[in-house]
């Protein structure tokens, strides 16, 4: 977060755990907008899929999907996004998280890039900024029977980062308030 100079965060909090959500979902996060629908079809029950909330502790929703090989994909930014990212993992059928695979990516004006996560669980956030405008994002799991899920989605504007001399003189003044530190003590 420390890279983006303005940044939102979508928490899914209200998407519903106990009923689907059609697709596709006008959403946003903090002033950006976006669009987020889900391709696939549950051939179960021939009808198309939606989007499943999955609340892992009571009122912290993820956003999934009602069948385990669905993708979902995120396009339509505005406000000038070039950073995405987010809290990728996958659930069991039960919407017990676990660990499992993901695939995401992102693609701006310069190509797409490819980003397969192994053993990713609740805690792997991934981020990508870029120096062309986001046009979309996808991710899924390749898994048998893995729910791909997001939490915290994470949409923002790259600020100016900081040249490496820049490094050097922050690490030198956390070593001197170290050094004075031990000294007082």
């Amino acid at each position: 977060m420390a890279a983006l100079a303005a940044y939102g965060v979508d928490d899914f909090n209200d998407i519903s755990a106990s009923n689907g959500t059609d697709s596709p979902l006008a959403r946003n996060a903090g002033s950006f907008e976006y669009t987020a629908s889900v391709e696939g079809y549950d051939y179960d029950i021939s009808e198309p899929v939606v989007f499943w909330g999955t609340d892992r502790t009571g009122g912290n929703v993820a956003l999934s999907t009602s069948f385990h090989d669905d993708t979902v994909t995120f396009s339509s930014f505005t406000g000038g996004v070039a950073a995405f990212g987010g809290d990728f993992f996958v659930t069991d059928i039960n919407g017990t998280p676990r660990a499992g695979d993901i695939v995401l990516t992102v693609t701006d004006a310069d190509g797409t890039f490819m980003d397969p996560i192994t053993g990713a669980t609740e805690g792997t956030f991934r981020g990508y900024i870029s120096t062309n405008l986001i046009v979309s994002a996808t991710f899924d799991s390749p898994g048998a029977y893995d729910f791909s899920n997001v939490d915290n989605l994470v949409l923002g504007i790259p600020g100016a980062v900081p040249e490496p001399a820049s490094f050097a003189g922050i690490a030198a003044l956390a070593a001197l308030g170290a050094t004075a530190l031990r000294r007082r003590r």
